[in-house]
């Protein structure tokens, strides 16, 4: 699991990362929640997505003592977390990713928050950086995104999850109408219910 909070703020102990580690491990999953570097604490976007890629290696590498199936590896992220984790995935073999609510293009990032971040995070590489610009080898993705969500648009989602299909990636979007960004922050809405279901059901839990 891969934590959001926009490459600002965030850990692995954040609300969602809690509720979807806890699910997970009742349903006999092993999993690990990793962090990576923030914009304000040492860290860009290639910082960010090292660490990542430590953080599944070291996961894999623990197979064999911990009894796990190196095959059998997933990885789920959310946000900013989901994004990075797909950056990631491009030097990690992992059976399956699941990105829920991620930046797919960063040449959404425009205004607010966003158009501070992004000079700080990318560094004039946007394009370089954007999911959407990049292959994906990945054995199987998973795209989770709500309809209303106006931090990352549906619209990015939709044309990332037609590009990778046409490229040759195993990709499905789930859509969510009328559900904002986050939608994992509030175990007991109907709205995260209904994505739990479907993450399980992805992950074959």
């Amino acid at each position: 699991l891969v934590h959001g909070g926009g490459w600002v703020i965030g850990s692995r102990r954040m609300k969602p990362m809690r509720y979807l580690a806890g699910l997970l491990v009742a349903r006999g999953f092993a999993v690990a929640v990793g962090e990576y570097r923030m914009v304000f604490r040492g860290g860009r976007i290639a910082e960010a997505v090292d660490d990542v890629v430590a953080m599944l290696r070291w996961w894999i590498g623990r197979g064999s003592e911990l009894h796990l199936d190196p095959d059998r590896v997933a990885a789920v992220g959310l946000s900013a977390g989901a994004t990075t984790l797909l950056l990631a995935a491009e030097q990690v073999p992992l059976s399956q990713v699941v990105s829920v609510f991620g930046v797919y293009d960063f040449a959404s990032m425009r205004g607010g928050l966003g158009g501070l971040i992004a000079p700080l995070l990318l560094q004039g590489e946007a394009e370089r950086w954007s999911p959407l610009r990049r292959s994906l080898p990945t054995n199987r993705l998973t795209l989770l995104h709500g309809t209303a969500d106006t931090l990352t648009p549906i619209e990015d989602a939709r044309r990332a999850a037609k590009d990778w299909a046409a490229a040759g990636v195993t990709v499905e979007l789930i859509e969510y109408e009328g559900l904002p960004h986050a939608f994992f922050n509030d175990a007991t809405s109907p709205g995260c219910q209904r994505a739990t279901a479907d993450l399980l059901r992805v992950l074959g839990g």
